[in-house]
């Protein structure tokens, strides 16, 4: 089973003021949002989930349509289609949450304030990685 990036259309259908989605290539991705951001990121979370679950599991994964082929099913006034993009080998990497011992150099005097102040040293360097990386 081919494991790594899967780009599908998401059809994202305004409805008594949200926003359903679905993937039409994908039978049973379906979720919503109050806002189109929020929408997008939880077309990208389900369909993130449906995919994980298809390749532990060996479902058939269809191949996706193009963007024209989908164009028709966009029939409302709100109404559109949205490429949505994953990578299971990352989204897989995300959950090994092994701690790793990293040593780091920092001033005496930013260690002493950090300790005094009871600073997660472990703590703020995740979330400082995670925004550097724009994970968060």
């Amino acid at each position: 089973m081919t494991r790594g990036n899967y780009t599908y259309i998401a059809l994202f259908k305004k409805e008594d003021g949200v926003y359903n989605v679905t993937v039409p290539d994908l039978e049973g991705v379906v979720t919503f949002g109050e806002s189109i951001p929020e929408a997008i990121e939880m077309a990208k979370d389900a369909l993130e989930v449906w995919l994980l679950n298809a390749e532990d599991y060996g479902f058939e994964i269809n191949k996706p349509r193009s963007f024209n082929e989908l164009q028709h099913l966009a029939d409302g006034e709100e109404d559109f289609l949205q490429y949505v993009t994953v990578d299971t080998v990352f989204a897989r990497k995300k959950e090994d949450n092994k701690a790793v011992k990293k040593t780091l150099t920092i001033p005496n005097w930013l260690n002493e304030l950090a300790i005094n102040n009871e600073v997660n040293f472990s703590q703020v360097l995740q979330q400082a990685l995670k925004k550097e990386l724009n994970i968060i």
